[in-house]
């Protein structure tokens, strides 16, 4: 059985795409099944493993549509042993109003997710900026979240929202969801505002923060745009060891469960 897992902010540009793709390749290379899904209808977790997102077949949004496509059949291999994906890209982008009427909706990737979860290990789903109904179908299916931040001023006052949003999904719609954590992405310890303000987030979530952190570098945008996964694009520097260090802490939580 799968432990699935949502990357979530309601604000964009803190990296979620880029630790899931990273998460995804340190996972792979322990040899652990996994399987991306991509939840943004800008497609770019999809842009990563395929040269042209607008030319797939199947994606997400056929899974989530009124004909309901068997995910099965929309799972794709990458160039990655042991990465899968359900990906994703413009076609999501009704996906909102489509679905807004549709309270039984919220569950629609999870039961989808019931059918193939015993093939992998792990699935991590990348979620779109904000926390509309994408994101909503995520932690509804989800076991657990994680939550990119920066350090800066709009991460303090938003992680307490992230906060609620999670605790109504959970009295709501699904009990068995756990914050797993938050972690802190692109730092730049040179500067006395970014440490204040980790401070200030470790001071105030404490056991809620994972202790890696991903520090601001060229080289993570690089193997973001080459569509590698840090582990593959230079797996012997700090920036992989950083992602490394960083599933292991997410096997810690889960052998918990």
């Amino acid at each position: 059985m799968a432990y699935k897992i949502s990357f979530i902010n309601q604000k964009g540009g803190v990296g979620k795409t880029s630790l899931t793709l990273h998460s995804s390749g340190a996972l792979a290379e322990l040899g652990k099944r996994v399987l991306v899904i991509d939840l943004d209808p800008q497609g770019n977790l999809s842009a990563d493993f395929f040269d042209d997102i607008y030319e797939l077949p199947l994606t997400l949004a056929d899974i989530l549509s009124e004909e309901s496509v068997e995910i099965s059949k929309v799972i794709q291999k990458t160039a990655f042993e042991n990465i899968d994906i359900v990906p994703a890209n413009k076609k999501l982008r009704g996906l909102e109003a489509r679905l807004a009427g549709l309270e039984d909706s919220q569950y629609y990737l999870l039961e989808e997710l019931e059918e193939i979860e015993d093939q992998y290990d792990f699935i991590l789903m990348d979620c779109p900026t904000g926390l509309g109904k994408p994101t909503r179908i995520a932690v509804v299916a989800s076991d657990y979240t994680i939550v990119p931040l920066q350090c800066l001023g709009e991460a303090v006052d938003g992680s307490a929202q992230v906060v609620a949003y999670l605790t109504e999904v959970q009295k709501r719609a699904n009990p068995g969801l756990k914050l797993m954590g938050f972690v802190i992405n692109k730092f730049d310890g040179k500067r006395a505002i970014e440490q204040s303000f980790r401070e200030v987030l470790r001071e105030q979530y404490n056991e809620s923060m994972f202790q890696t952190e991903f520090k601001r570098s060229v080289k993570f945008a690089e193997a973001t745009t080459t569509g590698k996964p840090i582990t593959a694009y230079v797996p012997n520097s700090p920036e992989a060891d950083t992602a490394r260090e960083f599933v292991q802490e997410i096997l810690k939580h889960v052998e918990k469960r």
